[in-house]
Parts: C-alpha cells; structure tokens; sequence
C-alpha cells in the first residue's frame, strides 16, 4: 500500500490508520501542534524504525525520589515518637503528602508501561493512548492534593514554631483556610471538567464534551499559577522571624539549607508552570509530558523534605558526642 508515493508496511493495520485519523481530527478541531494532516508516521514506512522512549529516565526518578522521601519521613517519625514524645498534626499531614505523592509515583511508573509516557503518540495503539488519556486526568488532581498536605504540613509547623506571636498565628489560620477553600474548589473543577468525565479519555468526545484545549490549558495555567503564588509565600512566612532568632550562625545556615530546598522546590513549580503551555497545545502529549511529570515528582519530594528535615534535628541533638571533658589526672594539685 502506498501514500502520496511513500510506501506503507504491510503491518499497518486498519486500527492504525483509525488512530491516526483521530489524533489529526482532534489537532485540527483544537488548532494543536504536533504534525500537520499530511503527517505519515515513520513506523508506518520504516521496517527499521525504532520509537523513541524517554519514559526509563522518569520511572527511575520516581523509584529513587520515593525511596529518599522514606527514609527522611521515617526518621522524623522516629525523632516525634522517641525523641520529641509524640507525633504532632504537622506529622499527620505529611503523612497524608507522602501517601499522595507514592500516589503520584506510583501513577507515573504505571503510565511509562501502560500509558505510553516518553513516547510519540502516534507510535501507541489506542489502548495506549486510552490509557493515556485516563492517566493524565488523575496526574494533576494527585498533584493537587499532595502540594496541599505539604503546605498545610508546613503550616501546621509554623503555629507551633510562632507561640504566642498574634499576627503571625492569623496570618497561618488565613493561609490555611485559603489553601483549604482553594484545593477543594481546584480539586472539583478538575474532577469535572468534562460532562461526562469519562470524556476526557475518549478522543471521539473530547470535542464537544470538554472545554476546548484553549480554555483548558487557561483553567490549568490560572491554577498552577496560584499554587506557585501561594508556595512562596508559605515559604517566606516565617523567614523573618527565624533569621532574627539569637542563634548560634551554624544554626542559621542550618535553616539556610532547609530554606534552600524550599527554593529549589519553588523552582521545580515555576518550571513546572513553564512547560505546561506547551503540554496542553500539543497533540503529542504522551511525549511533551515527561518535563512536567519529573518536575512534580521533584517538586513534592523536595517540598516533603522541606518539611521534615527541622523535625530530624532532634536525631541529631541526641546523638551529637559531647564536648569531651579535661582529663582528671591532668589537673594540677591543690596548694
């Protein structure tokens, strides 16, 4: 069989052809990048055609990601239990972060074998992209929820750490309160932002019973845009106060470090909200989704840490030798 002169493989299905047909009728009805209409897939003509798969490196950050948040949030449960004399609902919250973000992991190691993420969407059948579709309604509803058991975690934190300042115990209520009402109204919006939902999974209704791609990407970017917002200002919150404690300097570039990785978390969001544009204007976003994934997995993962890392403290107040005393049998008689 033959296209405008370019011969196609034997092995090309009619499903093939269906699936293509649907992917460039979804491109022109939402004006989406990707490929034009005459667009022939190289599997289609190359016997030697090999895809292309960048799917490996996100699964092996998230095995690796998972696996340090582990261990850090173990040793501030172990530094609570044992140390501090109980856990706190700062822990509780981090907790619920850390169930999200396995969630989210977990998701994305799912989404490399079965959904097709890190290759070209014109290389998947269409339980692949089936499968895609579905996995990436839930990526940012998962995303959604973790940010916002970390900033609460965080929250919850900071009323203890201000005792008795008045303005800055309102200040956390109103950030809590905010972060509530907006991650419920955010998490509803994306739970319905097709009717049916199920339409968002199926290319043939993705037109008409969705928002098209242009509402789409304003409603996810004004979202990420306020999540960023909200995560510097979490951030900043309690800078002040702790920079004017009267604490020894090594202290201070210990909450250096902790507020580091809070800024490289801050990043990882700005990041994150860069590449989105380009995720939700293409037609090839099994492909143009792995920036954003490892961004949220680098993300959360750092905001958890953030998180804890004051908590491990006390590990390492009790285990730090003591300054050794002088000798005894070195001290000069009594005259």
């Amino acid at each position: 069989m033959s296209t405008n002169n370019t011969q196609i493989l034997p092995s090309i299905t009619a499903e093939d052809w269906m699936n293509l047909k649907s992917i460039k009728h979804l491109a022109a009805e939402n004006n989406l990048k990707g490929f034009n209409q005459d667009f022939i897939p190289p599997r289609f003509t190359d016997p030697n055609y090999v895809m292309p798969d960048k799917g490996n490196t996100l699964f092996v950050l998230n095995i690796v990601m998972v696996s340090v948040v582990f261990v850090v949030v173990a040793l501030r449960y172990y530094a609570r239990v044992f140390i501090a004399g109980g856990l706190g609902a700062d822990d509780v919250a981090i907790g619920l972060a850390v169930l999200s973000f396995v969630g989210s992991c977990s998701l994305y190691c799912f989404s490399v074998k079965t959904g097709g993420f890190g290759r070209h969407i014109y290389d998947l059948d269409s339980e692949t992209i089936c499968n895609l579709l579905k996995e990436t309604y839930i990526m940012p509803i998962l995303y959604n929820v973790g940010v916002f058991f970390i900033k609460l975690s965080l929250l919850l934190f900071y009323r203890r750490l201000f005792g008795p300042n008045r303005l800055l115990q309102r200040l956390v209520i109103i950030f809590i309160v905010f972060q509530v009402i907006y991650t419920v109204g955010s998490t509803g919006g994306l739970i319905f932002i097709c009717s049916p939902v199920y339409a968002w999974w199926y290319v043939s209704l993705r037109a008409t019973k969705c928002p098209d791609f242009i509402k789409t990407m304003t409603i996810f970017l004004s979202l990420r845009a306020v999540s960023v917002f909200t995560d510097v200002l979490v951030l900043l919150l309690p800078m002040k106060m702790l920079w004017d404690l009267k604490i020894p300097v090594r202290q201070k570039l210990g909450l250096g470090v902790v507020f580091g990785l809070g800024i490289m978390a801050c990043v990882t969001a700005v990041l994150r909200l860069a590449y989105l544009p380009r995720l939700l204007t293409t037609v090839d976003v099994s492909w143009h989704v792995i920036p954003v994934a490892i961004c949220d997995v680098l993300e959360q993962s750092l905001g958890i840490i953030t998180a804890s890392l004051p908590a491990l403290t006390a590990i390492i107040a009790k285990y730090k030798p003591l300054p050794s005393s002088p000798d005894p049998s070195s001290a000069s008689p009594p005259h």
